[in-house]
């Protein structure tokens, strides 16, 4: 049978490791909405760049097709 001081350091180390797991838990729930934002935001502009990129293609395509 385990000494109550074993038992007493196995509990704090539960306890640490619940309260450490609840702190990062917490903080990752707190940074989910201005990451969410931020990948909108690179998406958008992948978007953006992805069509500049194909309306100049296009443009290339175009010219030489007319010439």
């Amino acid at each position: 049978m385990p000494h109550s001081k074993e038992v007493k350091f196995f509990n704090q180390i539960v306890f640490a490791a619940w309260k450490k797991s609840n702190h990062v838990a917490t903080s990752l729930h707190r940074q989910a909405p201005g990451a969410r934002m931020i990948g909108e935001f690179a998406v958008k502009q992948f978007a953006k760049e992805a069509e500049k990129i194909a309306d100049r293609i296009r443009g290339r395509q175009t010219s030489s097709t007319q010439k």
